[in-house]
């Protein structure tokens, strides 16, 4: 078996690659993997090709984006260079390079668990393969099943289309399910109001003539398959199959760490002018610990970049010093620096405000629990902001749909009196 693994991806798998990696990790190896891997304060190309040049086996994730990927390009190029045993793992069906038409493959756009284990099994013995799959289609029973209830899903919602968003989140769904790019937060929130607009589709409409839909069996229908839909939107198989903005936000792990603190750290944080409440609570959190704030990133040993829609990226250059960018709004990252590195998920509040304090003399402990992996552009609140903004939005639409049995009123009585 490789004492060590290298995973080369992009961005757009990273949901799957970090599956892979805690499965890796399970199993008792060692992979390499940038956002795990790479240290703080070190320039990190250097410490990309040592972690090639160390790996017995390079992981190639492949996919549109890995292939069309300069920085993946270097990667495999340079494992060919050191004459590097590349084994690719498909994650969509593309056309490939020559160079790497002759290496071996898994498909993993199927069963996870069961791609999983011809990976380990291929690690004991190398075997003679034909060109990897370049076109098609190909996916599991999970994500034919989630197509299969979206689409029923869709017909019953057909009542509650005065809504407009309901249409414009669940018609598309279908087809965004097979393409890997839905909008996971946004489809939640359509499923989870489904029934409540189905209920007053049926108040509504059901006593007027013209209406010739069945309410109650869609009503049925709908608050059936929408929560099934929900948890198969959820699952690992579709965070592992999907986009990232198609996989449920993760939280940081749960973690309670000693309460002693071994030393103090000198700490600098960087932040727009309207997170200064945010920056002031975890300046507070950390100088009640007796961790000193300077006022110079040069002078601290770990900085803090508070990254919000106000400001998403850092001055701070992570290949030099220790950086860690704390998530406080969702927001799209698009600096490369940012993205190399784990990010601590503050998004549902300041709760884990002591663990960082008591971990920040051990950066490695600190990222292992509360580190998240680096997808951007997700949705994650806090509980308490969550549920108002549900409310205030099917308020909102509550408070418009009044209007509609009062203009139907209107026009039944006209339409009465013509007649």
């Amino acid at each position: 078996m490789p004492n060590s693994l290298f995973i080369s991806y992009s961005r757009q798998e990273v949901s799957f690659v970090d599956m892979l990696f805690k499965a890796l990790e399970g199993s008792g190896f060692q992979p390499w993997l940038d956002y795990q891997s790479l240290i703080p304060g070190r320039p990190w190309f250097d410490q990309i090709l040592a972690g090639i040049d160390a790996a017995e086996i390079v992981l190639l994730v492949v996919s549109r984006s890995s292939i069309d990927s300069k920085n993946v390009e270097d990667e495999y190029q340079r494992a060919l260079e050191q004459k590097k045993r590349i084994l690719l793992l498909i994650f969509e069906a593309v056309p490939l390079p020559p160079v790497l038409q002759s290496c071996e493959w898994i498909d993993f756009r199927g069963s996870f668990n069961k791609q999983y284990k011809l990976l380990l099994e291929k690690f004991e013995k190398t075997s003679p393969q034909a060109i990897p799959p370049q076109k098609g289609f190909k996916t599991s029973f999970t994500i034919w099943l989630a197509f299969i209830i979206s689409l029923v899903t869709v017909v019953a919602s057909i009542p509650g289309w005065w809504t407009i968003f309901i249409p414009v989140l669940l018609i598309p769904l279908p087809f965004h399910i097979l393409k890997r790019n839905f909008h996971f937060y946004r489809v939640r929130f359509a499923l989870l109001t489904l029934p409540v607009v189905l209920a007053l589709s049926w108040a509504f409409f059901l006593p007027y003539e013209f209406t010739n839909v069945p309410f109650t069996y869609c009503w049925i229908a709908g608050t059936f398959t929408a929560p099934i839909l929900l948890l198969l939107l959820a699952s690992k198989r579709m965070r592992a199959w999907g986009k990232p903005s198609a996989s449920a936000p993760q939280t940081a792990q749960r973690y309670i760490p000693d309460d002693q603190l071994h030393n103090a750290v000198p700490f600098y944080i960087e932040h727009a002018p309207e997170d200064t409440k945010y920056a002031n609570a975890i300046i507070k959190g950390l100088t009640k610990y007796g961790h000193p704030q300077v006022t110079d990133a040069a002078q601290a040993q770990i900085s803090f970049a508070v990254i919000s829609r106000y400001k998403n990226t850092t001055s701070v250059n992570p290949e030099k010093q220790i950086v860690f960018p704390i998530l406080v709004q969702d927001t799209v990252i698009e600096d490369a620096a940012l993205q190399r590195v784990q990010w601590i998920d503050f998004r549902r509040g300041l709760k884990n405000l002591k663990n960082l304090a008591l971990l920040l003399p051990e950066p490695a402990k600190l990222t292992k629990a509360l580190g998240v992996i680096p997808i951007s552009g997700q949705v994650l609140y806090p509980r308490i902001i969550q549920m108002l903004d549900y409310f205030l939005t099917l308020l909102a639409f509550f408070s418009a749909s009044i209007w509609i049995p009062c203009g139907l009123n209107s026009i039944s009585n006209f339409w009465h009196t013509k007649t």
